[in-house]
């Protein structure tokens, strides 16, 4: 793996990828290296062997990245940094095998595999979730994984939309993009209730964590166990209405359903 904290000067550039070319058994590259450009190597090197492929996209590359990962089929991870705010589309990528990515929501629009995906983070800098989305309707395996990370992001709606993409999905788990960013909203009564209705879909969902909100905090003892119960009737509600959901992480405290009753979970 090759990280950079400043912009490299075109000739190492140039050495390196004279390097990697020598490399034919190459099965993991990551290259993060924001301010150097390695647009050569994206655009004559093959490594037929590649697995795992990681990079720091810049829209110096948009034309010749493309072209590289349609040249490496093979490739099972995909991880696509973004490091700039321009508007962009790339060209369609078809990597029949894949099972991992993890990048903005944009570049998943223009993938394309043998629903093969079964773990996916997605990073939304835009709320224009829907074509993301749809999108794994038609790549995803039917069992998927999901990580959504956003700022701001109404969770409700959200969810909605992923009982109506994938259905079948085992596992969703919502972050936030910027770790400062403000949490969304505390959910009110209505949004709890409109959540238990979209997991009514979602018949094959194990675990379900919301991770993108603040915890009530409180030093006062009596009122955290009144919270708590309230977040355990709230746990409750929700399984009822997903009979398969076993872990479900919510107002900062993981709860694990065991034998036949939920209860909170102190070992992570």
């Amino acid at each position: 793996m090759l990280v950079d904290d400043s912009s490299m000067y075109s000739d190492l550039a140039a050495q390196i990828t004279t390097l990697l070319s020598r490399c034919s058994d190459l099965r993991s590259l990551r290259l993060f290296m924001v301010n150097t450009h390695f647009s050569g190597m994206l655009r004559d090197s093959h490594f037929p062997n590649l697995r795992t492929f990681r990079y720091a996209v810049a829209p110096d590359v948009f034309a010749a990245l493309p072209a590289f990962i349609n040249r490496h089929r093979n490739i099972t991870t995909l991880e696509l940094d973004c490091y700039y705010d321009e508007d962009f589309r790339l060209d369609d990528t078809w990597l029949p095998t894949l099972t991992r990515f993890y990048g903005d929501s944009l570049f998943l629009r223009s993938l394309t595999c043998n629903q093969t995906l079964q773990n996916v983070s997605i990073e939304f800098f835009d709320h224009d979730f829907e074509p993301a989305l749809e999108r794994l309707t038609s790549i995803a395996y039917a069992k998927l994984e999901l990580v959504v990370v956003a700022d701001c992001i109404d969770t409700p709606a959200f969810l909605g939309y992923v009982a109506m993409a994938v259905p079948r999905i085992t596992s969703l788990t919502f972050r936030k993009l910027d770790p400062s960013a403000p949490a969304p909203d505390h959910l009110i009564f209505g949004d709890i209730c409109e959540i238990e209705t979209h997991l009514k879909i979602l018949r094959s969902l194990r675990v379900l964590e919301f991770c993108h909100f603040d915890p009530d905090e409180t030093g006062d003892s009596t009122k955290l166990m009144m919270i708590r119960a309230v977040d355990k009737s709230i746990i409750e509600m929700w399984s009822v209405a997903c009979p398969s959901l076993v872990s479900i992480f919510w107002n900062g405290q993981r709860w694990k359903h065991i034998g036949t009753a939920w209860g909170m979970d102190y070992s992570s």
